[in-house]
């Protein structure tokens, strides 16, 4: 800034400061220097302190721990070992780790939705997929519905779960609305599905208003495939006592090598 304008600006704006000896602004400046030096180190430590919480986050789901043990027992446990190994310097450090029961589920929900966004763009770059439905009950005998897709990427087959919904009546409308109302809210095409694979449930593959009907009217390419599991599960209802105790025997000593 030029002299004039800058005494301009200290006659207009800081008035008070004008008659100040020079130390004072050399003061200033030392001050000023110090706190943007302090500025980023602060910075960098919230962004490692974030960086954990969502690692810390992502393995409270996978061992099926309640959100709450991350605050509760994982950070004051990290303080120990910390306190122990490096001494109190860096407890200030591991302390500002986000890990609150709040903060804990949104760094899930962030992660599942970064997840699902990459599956959906690789989905709408592929040509084909096929969809296998599953319906079940939950721990809380709940139902709910699951869906995976098959898709072919870089000439490779993969798999992955598209989404999983609870239902509340289990009849084929419900069923097929949720499905269709998931593929099309992501913007897929029905007619680039190729497959569809269900149990023999009248719900799922009925000859008139089953889901399997009401999807081969959308996805004209698609076949029906009866699960493969689905059969085993049918088969060993009614096997002889003879063969299921050979099965066992089999598969108790496949289990053992």
């Amino acid at each position: 800034m030029r002299p004039n304008k800058l005494l301009r600006h200290i006659e207009t704006k800081h008035m008070d400061l004008k008659n100040k000896p020079l130390q004072f602004f050399e003061s200033k400046l030392k001050e000023l220097n110090a706190s943007q030096c302090v500025l980023p180190h602060f910075t960098n430590i919230n962004e490692k302190a974030m960086h954990a919480s969502y690692l810390i986050s992502l393995r409270i789901p996978k061992s099926g721990k309640l959100h709450t043990i991350g605050e509760s027992l994982i950070l004051p446990s990290i303080k120990d070992a910390v306190g122990v190994m490096f001494g109190d310097t860096c407890l200030k450090e591991i302390e500002v780790i986000p890990l609150s029961n709040d903060r804990v589920a949104r760094r899930i929900e962030d992660m599942s939705k970064w997840v699902d966004g990459q599956l959906i763009n690789t989905l709408k770059r592929s040509k084909f997929f096929s969809l296998q439905l599953d319906e079940s009950t939950d721990i809380q005998n709940l139902s709910q519905l699951i869906v995976f897709i098959h898709f072919e990427w870089n000439s490779e087959q993969h798999e992955n779960i598209l989404f999983c919904e609870p239902i509340i009546q289990g009849i084929s409308e419900e069923i097929f609305e949720t499905l269709d109302a998931h593929i099309k809210s992501k913007e897929l095409n029905w007619r680039n599905s190729v497959g569809i694979s269900t149990d023999g449930a009248r719900a799922m593959c009925g000859k008139n208003s089953g889901v399997v009907t009401r999807v081969l009217k959308q996805s004209p390419n698609a076949s029906w495939t009866h699960c493969s599991l689905n059969r085993e599960a049918l088969v060993s209802k009614t096997i002889s006592d003879d063969l299921k105790n050979v099965l066992i025997r089999e598969n108790h000593q496949l289990y053992e090598e």
